[in-house]
């Protein structure tokens, strides 16, 4: 079976329980996850032949991470809320400490021994997206404190409302609440597009078309977002326009707070 057909079949075998917008957009995402994919295998199978620990643990999770990632637009696609916001939080855990490895080969023996701070990993590959960009690093913040910790939306579940017994349980199938749904595929394509910046940036050397950075004449590289990913981004704002009015609705006063 083809990567693509794989992917295709991951994510699309079983029945979708959200709106017909919403399975386009996960349908639209995947060329980009096949990109992200083939240069994570590549070097995960040049890894293998070359028996480079380094580049071996590098790669090994950056395929866990995508792995991670299509679990979660899977449980979206089954309208969960806030699981796959917890898996995307473990994406993003995972793809910073695969930076910081490459910036700090030196720490290679840390993270073999377990001795390794995905927390330091995270201000290290924070630091290297600009706050203004639309990827900014505060992801990982906002699904720490808005998701994983105790918050607002664990008093009230999606069917909290309802005396449908059987919707209490399991997905999101009350028309009122996808707003949620907006919110979990907002923060998983902004995950997808900020791994796909860091895996340019980890595999730079070996990549010849960059669409988040520009490769200065010393080899650096600057943030310089492409048009076709800014094109992209900016097509998926109604995402979080819909989640943002239906948060401020469903909680007026827990919305005074970021979402």
């Amino acid at each position: 079976m083809s990567l693509e057909k794989s992917l295709v079949v991951s994510l699309f075998a079983r029945e979708s329980y959200i709106p017909e917008q919403y399975d386009a957009v996960i349908d639209s995402i995947i060329p980009e996850i096949l990109m992200l994919s083939r240069i994570v295998l590549k070097e995960y199978q040049d890894s293998a032949r070359n028996k480079s620990l380094l580049e071996s643990r590098i790669s090994g999770m950056l395929v866990t991470s995508i792995n991670t990632l299509v679990s979660a637009f899977i449980m979206i696609r089954e309208g969960y809320f806030k699981e796959p916001q917890i898996l995307l939080r473990s994406v993003v855990e995972i793809v910073s400490s695969a930076v910081d490895l490459r910036k700090n080969p030196q720490k290679i023996d840390s993270f073999v021994n377990g001795k390794h701070s995905s927390t330091k990993s995270i201000t290290i590959a924070n630091s290297l997206i600009p706050h203004e960009s639309p990827l900014t690093g505060a992801t990982y913040g906002l699904l720490s404190h808005n998701i994983v910790h105790l918050n607002v939306l664990d008093f009230f579940p999606p069917h909290y409302d309802t005396f449908n017994e059987a919707m209490f349980f399991g997905s999101v199938k009350n028309e009122e609440e996808v707003w949620r749904i907006s919110r979990s595929l907002h923060m998983a394509c902004t995950i997808l597009d900020l791994m796909s910046a860091y895996v340019e940036y980890i595999y730079r050397s070996s990549l010849d078309t960059l669409l988040f950075w520009k490769k200065n004449t010393d080899g650096t590289l600057i943030w310089n977002l492409h048009p076709t990913m800014r094109e992209r981004i900016e097509s998926r704002a109604w995402l979080y326009k819909v989640s943002k009015e239906g948060y401020e609705k469903k909680f007026p006063v827990a919305s005074q707070k970021p979402l």
